[in-house]
């Protein structure tokens, strides 16, 4: 309610343009479970500066929280335009489709993934969600190889030892 407040009445002028400030607001309310309102702020915030990085994510995030792949799709575009070449739009990308069962064009969005920096540390969880898709179609030496690959990036990853640990 402050941040509203903030930017609707007398601060107005200083705040309505601020994007941290609705980028903040939008995740408050991505955290109380509003996701549509988180949505509005984002949208808000995006026609301020469509080039806000948190911000295109976040929709993506929400979008996928919201199990909702069509407008993750539409979403990791808009973010693919802005920022192309990116692993983690590919990747948010092809878990929308994973959503979708469009297998097919899932593995293309990974593929496109990890042809970018193995060092950047979103290609480590593209290497996890092709090695999900792996696993659920059985072809677990795929996966493990995968997993494996992306351990040697994030070593100290709970998670990732998991889930290799099952697909072994």
């Amino acid at each position: 309610q402050e941040l509203s407040d903030a930017q609707t009445g007398r601060y107005r002028g200083n705040f309505f343009a601020d994007t941290r400030l609705r980028l903040k607001k939008a995740q408050i309310y991505r955290d109380m479970g509003q996701l549509d309102q988180a949505l509005f702020e984002l949208d808000d915030l995006l026609r301020l500066n469509p080039f806000e990085e948190p911000a295109l994510r976040m929709r993506m995030e929400i979008a996928l929280q919201k199990n909702n792949p069509g407008l993750t799709v539409i979403y990791a575009g808009d973010y693919q335009y802005y920022y192309p070449e990116n692993i983690e739009g590919y990747r948010l990308m092809g878990d929308a489709f994973v959503m979708e069962n469009k297998i097919g064009l899932a593995m293309v969005q990974y593929t496109r993934a990890l042809q970018g920096d193995p060092t950047n540390p979103a290609y480590a969880n593209a290497l996890v969600s092709r090695a999900a898709v792996y696993a659920n179609q059985g072809r677990d030496d795929l996966a493990l190889v995968d997993l494996t690959q992306a351990l040697g990036i994030q070593p100290n990853n709970n998670d990732f030892h998991w889930q290799r640990f099952q697909v072994a």
